[in-house]
């Protein structure tokens, strides 16, 4: 039961029209490849992080902490025109930020999540998750989606990538069995990406104490 505590997804909505796209989806269930939780607890967060299974163990601790309602949490919402928008997220022990989850839409036909998991104030982990949706072309059936799903995992020690991991795939819904995160395969590739999300965190981190709605504040 603990570890399927510890790998259970942050289900979250976004609202304005988010729910047709990737902040409607579970999110991927940990893999090989991901951060992945000790078979047991772990008794206390690492002091510092010096390989990638430290920082599979600060996820996993981060994990519970989450699930266990052990965080404390603030959030505040922002749109701009209308047409892109999103939702920010922070959890924090102490006054001392755990994670940040930015979920953000564009258009309808878009949005993206990423979570950005802190030791000392620095991210270790960064997770993106990104969907884009048309109707399918392909199918017959009224109303059918077609959705292409990428997934890129940052790990980082001391704010300089140490793996970097990517996923893509495409859904259906007029597919049962079709590709997801569980059964595609990650393959590691340049860490191309992440200086946009350093400066998206960089951002997220000035707007801490933000509770009251924003605009474009990400333009």
């Amino acid at each position: 039961m603990r570890i399927i505590l510890y790998l259970a997804a942050f289900l979250s909505l976004i609202s304005c029209g988010e729910n047709t796209t990737a902040a409607s989806r579970e999110e991927p269930t940990p893999t090989q490849d991901t951060p992945t939780p000790n078979e047991e607890p772990t008794a206390a967060m690492p002091n510092e992080l010096n390989d990638i299974e430290d920082i599979r163990t600060t996820f996993a601790f981060i994990t519970s902490e989450i699930d266990n309602g052990q965080l404390d949490s603030t959030a505040f919402k922002y749109d701009c025109h209308g047409e892109t928008g999103g939702t920010v997220t922070y959890f924090s022990h102490r006054g001392q930020l755990r994670m940040i989850r930015h979920a953000s839409y564009a258009y309808s036909h878009h949005s993206a999540i990423d979570r950005y998991y802190i030791l000392d104030d620095q991210p270790f982990f960064v997770f993106y998750d990104q969907e884009s949706w048309i109707f399918d072309p392909d199918s017959d059936e009224e109303g059918a989606t077609k959705s292409d799903i990428t997934e890129k995992r940052f790990y980082l020690i001391d704010n300089e990538p140490v793996q970097c991991l990517e996923k893509k795939f495409t859904t259906r819904s007029s597919v049962d069995d079709g590709p997801n995160s569980q059964n595609t395969a990650n393959r590691e590739v340049a860490c191309s990406g992440l200086e946009d999300l350093q400066k998206t965190y960089d951002l997220l981190l000035q707007h801490r104490g933000q509770r009251e709605e924003l605009q474009c504040f990400l333009e």
